[in-house]
């Protein structure tokens, strides 16, 4: 049997509505997978984010606030990826890095589940570059290595983030970084279990995030996080990776930030940016070292030949002035 939502609905929870101590203010983002709100925690007066498992191609809400499958057949599917949910919110939870954002609290409720997290009060990385067009080099790695640092943590762990883009870095009021939306991280890196759903959005996600069967490990997060350093240091987001394989027009990082970021940083974003993922670094504890300059990529026998232009020297851009932080974002998948 098949249930079709009402067409007038949005499907999300109203302001006010309550979950446990917990008081909706607001949507924050939503996608595929689920909703993000605002909520205010009725006990210690302070705001949240809240997590909803929603996905839409599976269920939907009734009227009553209760999540509902579309047909029968969708249950075992929604089952499994409310097992993910809760895995996700659990390995999470162990982590307590200022770069990872902060899970609090799993509840399941409304026939689904939630989770409760940090409210990260900043703007997304990808606002600011909308609005400046790209980042000083000094900026750009003060908004990078923590994000690396935080991450490392949750790979030990064997979880990937899969999803890593400006949009799912918020840069707090006082310029840290925290990375967000850790929705595509629904299976570990070990499971063998079943496919993963298809994680791919266009510029920063790697080759073997097109194909259920693709090797995914760091190396998949190490491509995003260098997509994220291309589009923050050329001012727009590198050529689809699916779209890379034949003629590579990608224009390297090496040429795009010639002379304003260090050429040991280009060559190490260039070397994210591998389109093989046995051509990038293995770890991000290997990247790291060649961001800094401790080390340098391995040459690469098939590496193309890059178009020559004059030499220019490196000059470290002076300090960009401090940007007003607008309210804070928070995204699902």
């Amino acid at each position: 049997m098949t249930i079709a939502a009402p067409p007038e609905f949005s499907g999300f929870l109203s302001p006010g509505t309550r979950l446990h101590e917990y008081a909706v203010e607001r949507v924050l983002g939503h996608g595929g997978f689920g909703i993000t709100y605002l909520a205010t925690d009725t006990n210690l007066q302070k705001r949240v984010a809240i997590k909803e498992y929603l996905p839409t191609d599976l269920a939907f809400r009734a009227q009553d606030t209760t999540v509902r499958m579309r047909s029968d057949a969708e249950r075992e599917a929604f089952q499994w990826g409310l097992e993910q949910f809760v895995k996700e919110a659990r390995t999470l939870a162990r982590f307590a890095h200022p770069a990872v954002i902060q899970i609090h609290r799993y509840f399941e409720s409304n026939g689904t589940a939630y989770f409760v997290m940090e409210y990260a009060e900043g703007e997304t990385l990808g606002a600011l570059l909308r609005r400046q067009g790209v980042l000083p080099a000094d900026a750009l790695q003060k908004a990078l290595l923590p994000i690396l640092d935080g991450l490392q943590e949750v790979h030990r762990a064997g979880v990937l983030h899969r999803d890593i883009k400006p949009e799912n870095i918020i840069l707090r009021r006082d310029g840290s970084p925290v990375l967000i939306d850790f929705g595509a991280a629904r299976l570990t890196l070990g499971s063998k279990t079943r496919s993963v759903l298809t994680m791919a959005t266009a510029g920063y996600a790697p080759l073997e995030q097109y194909s259920t069967t693709g090797a995914q490990g760091p190396w998949t997060d190490i491509y995003a996080l260098g997509a994220v350093a291309y589009r923050a240091l050329s001012g727009r987001k590198p050529v689809e990776s699916i779209n890379r394989l034949r003629e590579d027009p990608l224009v390297p990082a090496a040429l795009a930030g010639q002379g304003r970021y260090p050429p040991a940083f280009l060559a190490a974003v260039d070397w994210a940016l591998a389109v093989n993922h046995e051509d990038r670094p293995q770890n991000l504890a290997e990247w790291r070292l060649c961001l800094t300059g401790a080390i340098a990529p391995p040459a690469r026998a098939d590496a193309p030949a890059a178009p020559q232009l004059p030499a220019a020297p490196y000059v470290a851009p002076a300090a960009a002035p401090p940007q007003p932080a607008s309210a804070a974002v928070e995204a699902t998948e």
